[in-house]
């Protein structure tokens, strides 16, 4: 056949640069060994795990103490590197975000909460989680085996100084610090507010109302959100129930911050052996991280010896869902021993999942738990020791009292499921639980599969004008506490990215009472408003992402203030409505703006007024009698809020 010898050449050529590499591969490995037998790494590796139990991993004690023993690589300002036009977000460059986390590396639930974050995040945003320098870098099967999640859509990076100066929208997630960002739109995950700190800026989000309370205190700021962590409700389930009393958490040694009370638990088993409970046995299940929790772990078997208390170390997700679904009642007693504030559980993800799988919570009378458990409907809170004991005896000898609560305890964790967690923080981060979108005429051509693929859930709606609430899978009722109304035009079509920039200008810019995108046309132009004459004003496709005032918007997309809607009379003026508006507006001295970061697509051409409704320009000059081409040009100063973002131009096309 025609071409073998060159193909036989280029295939002897592959082979002898795979074995050259082999070759090299063989040499690398021979000097890893070399390097890790050796005495000096072995100390330095001694040191590391030193420090771990005199600092914790991240805090700036631990950053000082590790600085000159890092490996040696340069520090860099540069991000991660740009990635390609990706086809799946169209015409547009996605909105990007990035995420510190701190302890994301790690087995626990600050890991799991920061994962879960991320994922209600990645259908909508480019979205990169930034682990420690020296942390190990997670690969995404690790994720899967250790804590049960696929990070699809996330991509997992070391992170490098300067690499939070890329990106649209700017996460912390740490325990002891706030990671700063120089985009204007920051978040900040709290777990506690172990110490007071600046905390302006940002939007601090709480686990529970009680840690949203210290971080009003500590941080000296009211911008905070309360979204409970997420429950897999959907993996976790009940299973055929024995007498087994369950508690689940790391084997954290305990300290004036943290202590999970596990010998506070043994203590009350044993008492309740006392008293003659028998057939029932109490599992403690968690992970260690290093060789002072293995010995702390050793020390809890200890203390059990000689009653049915199993200490289960370093257990797998599988494993954990299937204890879980076995375990009758679940104990928590984290901040029994400890009454500072830190010390007590910030929310308690184990206990949610506990109750997922029909185990009845016996929990502490503190912190988030006093939230998600109901005394005597989904559960029993305890206040002392003794209280522990008594609770768990009338629960041990009375199985239909463990069954009505066991099922009100899987209801009542239903509450807290994924679908609630990421339609919150997609609201959240977004804006768009701030906006009821009303669908304008006519209302048969709208199509909304755009609508639900690039708009964050959380908006009320859609609700055709003066209509009910449209038939959606997203299905919000309009509310008169969201104080911005979006309307949109059938031929409209929305494109990743498009409502954020419309909502955090009308937060930062009083002298606006409306906003609009830029319109991409099907022939590559953009189209950024009106003119006097209702004619469509060419855009720039080179702008920078500044905002700046129109006449009038093209009635296709427009993003208004609550108290500044459409009235009755203006929804029958056809196209010439948002005119109408757009007066009423100038005339109390606002100005309709319209901003480059935001780009929708027109389906059709667009044409001027008169060609798209005539017939609403005669109800117009009825409302707006005189001169309406000199009310449409007096056009306010132009605008600096808000033209600090997003940080780069939206189009990836001209």
């Amino acid at each position: 056949m025609e071409g073998k010898p060159e193909q036989r050449d280029e295939a002897d050529e592959l082979r002898r640069r795979i074995v050259a590499l082999e070759g090299q591969v063989d040499a690398l490995r021979r000097r890893l060994a070399e390097i890790e037998s050796s005495r000096g790494y072995r100390l330095l590796q001694g040191l590391r795990r030193a420090l771990r139990t005199v600092a914790p991993p991240g805090s700036l004690r631990w950053r000082i103490l590790t600085a000159p023993l890092g490996p040696g690589r340069p520090p860099s300002s540069r991000g991660p590197r740009a990635a390609p036009p990706d086809e799946r977000w169209g015409p547009v460059r996605p909105l990007s975000v990035g995420c510190y986390g701190e302890y994301a590396w790690t087995v626990g639930g600050g890991a799991v909460h920061v994962l879960e974050f991320l994922l209600a995040l990645a259908p909508y945003y480019r979205v990169d989680l930034l682990l420690p320098p020296e942390a190990p870098l997670r690969s995404h099967q690790w994720y899967r085996e250790h804590l049960g999640i696929d990070p699809d859509g996330i991509r997992v990076l070391p992170y490098r100084p300067g690499m939070e100066a890329v990106y649209d929208i700017w996460v912390s997630a740490c325990n002891d610090d706030i990671r700063p960002a120089p985009t204007p739109r920051r978040f900040n995950i709290v777990f506690f507010p172990f110490a007071p700190l600046d905390g302006s800026g940002f939007v601090h989000i709480a686990n529970s109302r009680y840690t949203a309370e210290y971080v009003r205190r500590r941080y000296g700021t009211d911008d905070v959100a309360v979204v409970y962590p997420p429950v897999d409700t959907e993996s976790i389930r009940p299973g055929a129930k024995e007498r087994l009393v369950l508690h689940v958490s790391r084997f954290a040694l305990p300290s004036p911050r943290a202590d999970k009370g596990h010998l506070a638990m043994i203590d009350a088993f044993k008492a309740l052996c006392r008293s003659g409970l028998q057939g029932w046995r109490l599992v403690l299940a968690g992970s260690t991280v290093d060789p002072a929790e293995e010995a702390y772990a050793r020390l809890l078997e200890r203390e059990a010896a000689g009653y049915p208390i199993e200490v289960r170390r370093n257990v797998g997700r599988r494993q954990l869902v299937e204890l879980y679904a076995r375990a009758a009642i679940y104990w928590h007693a984290t901040g029994m021993a400890v009454k500072e504030p830190a010390a007590q559980e910030h929310f308690g993800i184990t206990v949610l999942e506990a109750m997922a799988a029909g185990a009845v919570p016996v929990v502490y009378r503190s912190g988030g738990p006093a939230e998600t458990v109901v005394h005597g409907q989904s559960g029993y809170l305890f206040d002392h020791l003794d209280e522990l004991v008594g609770l768990t005896l009338r629960l041990a000898r009375d199985e239909d009292e463990r069954r009505r609560l066991g099922q009100a305890a899987r209801l009542r964790a239903e509450e807290f499921g994924r679908g609630r967690f990421r339609r919150e923080v997609a609201g959240l981060v977004s804006g768009s639980a701030r906006v009821d979108v009303v669908l304008l005429p006519p209302e048969e051509r709208h199509g909304l599969d755009a609508l639900e693929r690039w708009t964050p859930p959380g908006y009320g709606g859609p609700t055709p004008a003066g209509g009910a609430v449209g038939a959606t899978a997203r299905d919000v009722p309009p509310s008169p506490q969201r104080p911005y109304i979006l309307y949109l035009r059938p031929w409209a079509e929305v494109l990743p990215g498009w409502l954020e920039p419309l909502v955090y200008l009308l937060e930062r810019e009083p002298r606006v009472g409306a906003v609009t995108p830029h319109l991409l046309c099907p022939d590559g132009t953009l189209v950024g408003g009106l003119d006097s004459e209702g004619v469509p004003v060419p855009a720039s496709t080179s702008s920078t992402g500044a905002p700046g005032p129109v006449a009038a918007p093209y009635p296709a997309c427009l993003l208004v203030r609550r108290e500044w809607a459409l009235l009755p009379e203006e929804e029958d003026m056809g196209p010439w409505a948002e005119v109408s508006l757009a007066l009423r507006l100038q005339e109390a001295g606002l100005m309709v703006a319209a901003h480059p970061g935001s780009v929708v697509r027109l389906r059709e051409a667009p044409r001027p007024l008169r060609e798209l409704g005539a017939g609403g320009e005669a109800a117009l000059r009825r409302r707006w009698p005189g001169d309406r081409a000199a009310r449409c040009t007096d056009a306010p100063a132009a605008l600096t809020a808000g033209a600090d973002w997003p940080r780069r131009p939206r189009l990836q096309m001209a």
